[in-house]
């Protein structure tokens, strides 16, 4: 775990399952990424994502073997794009935003070297990751709709999920404190902290 647009030296190479170069900031990710790629349940390995609603970006993201669904399904599972009236001026405006983004890229999206190309071209000039530009890209493919590009309105009242809680916790105990540990150091902390906790609860139980 890193923070965004981290900048630190890095080793890139090419690596089984994933569709981009593969960036490793330290010989522990390096190393992991081939034990991931080796495994036949993973068709797909992604790396440093970014987490949603945080500043901070994962080590690995793996997708596993699926189930093929019915559009039905998918969108039961999903949830359907917004009704227009629905959506506030600086959702609407944000949508078309989104939009403009990708519109250079759509017409060249079966041909996987322009496609690359026009990606890493809009992320550039728009100051995005190319990520960022590939998720839009999908909202808008999945549901061939630009309203599935509004953002949607965000709960300030959300309670935050176990992970987020830990992540919380980890970088106020771990980051934030007079030792000033990496937030690389602090995130294996908190991993340590948390799964000898649960171990420890676990075996209490029996």
């Amino acid at each position: 775990m890193r923070k965004k647009n981290y900048k630190g030296r890095c080793e890139k190479k090419s690596v089984q399952k994933c569709n981009e170069i593969f960036k490793a900031y330290d010989a522990v990710q390096s190393a992991y990424v081939n034990v991931l790629s080796s495994r036949d349940d993973i068709i797909e390995i992604r790396c440093n994502v970014t987490l949603e609603d945080m500043e901070y970006t994962s080590d690995f993201c793996v997708f596993e073997t699926y189930i093929p669904c019915t559009d039905t399904e998918l969108f039961e599972a999903i949830g359907n794009v917004p009704d227009i009236e629905s959506l506030e001026s600086e959702q609407i405006r944000v949508m078309h935003e989104r939009y403009t983004i990708i519109a250079g890229v759509l017409p060249y999206i079966g041909n996987v070297k322009i496609r690359s190309c026009g990606i890493d071209e809009v992320a550039r000039t728009n100051h995005i990751s190319k990520q960022t530009v590939r998720n839009y890209l999908c909202k808008y493919l999945t549901y061939m709709d630009i309203l599935a590009l509004a953002p949607k309105k965000k709960d300030a009242d959300r309670e935050l999920s176990s992970f987020e809680k830990n992540i919380r916790w980890g970088l106020n105990k771990f980051f934030y404190s007079q030792k000033r540990n990496s937030l690389h150091t602090a995130y294996t902390m908190m991993l340590k902290e948390k799964i000898l906790s649960f171990r420890c609860h676990g075996a209490a139980r029996h």
